[in-house]
């Protein structure tokens, strides 16, 4: 399996029945069954899949009792996890260059870092993205470039 930054509008189709869940399933799977964790991540993904678990329990459209499952889930996964401290000046930059959030940023910083590409389900972040030297790639096209 190809090494790769995975985003939060990944993660969290793990836990959520959205398009692609099942393609994340299988990818997330075989990247869980090697040695070496494969997937990597900033901190700020636990907060941003908590924040988005927590809206849908707000919303009535989530269990909060499956949303805890879903944050002690994610917690256990075998992911590489760096500070977002260390991605801040690359962000803030990316950011600035790309009209794209901080939070969007730090993904690519962490990509760009690694020299891996960054598996997102957000085709808004990919197209802020356009002739960047960064591989921003969309679930169903991971699946493709880089299969098993």
């Amino acid at each position: 399996m190809t090494p790769c930054v995975i985003d939060a509008s990944v993660l969290l189709k793990l836990f959520l029945a959205e398009e692609d869940s099942a393609a994340v399933t299988r990818i997330v799977g075989a990247h869980l069954q090697t040695d070496d964790p494969l997937l990597a991540v900033p901190d700020l993904v636990y907060v941003e899949c908590a924040n988005v678990l927590w809206s849908k329990v707000r919303a009535g459209r989530y269990a909060r009792e499956a949303a805890q499952r879903a944050v002690t889930h994610l917690r256990a996964l075998a992911l590489a996890t760096t500070p977002t401290a260390e991605l801040l000046d690359a962000a803030l930059a990316l950011a600035c260059r790309y009209d794209i959030t901080v939070y969007d940023a730090c993904y690519v910083a962490l990509a760009a870092r690694l020299a891996q590409p960054l598996l997102t389900a957000d085709a808004k972040l990919k197209s802020r993205l356009p002739g960047a030297p960064y591989a921003i790639v969309l679930v169903p096209e991971f699946l493709t470039t880089y299969p098993a």
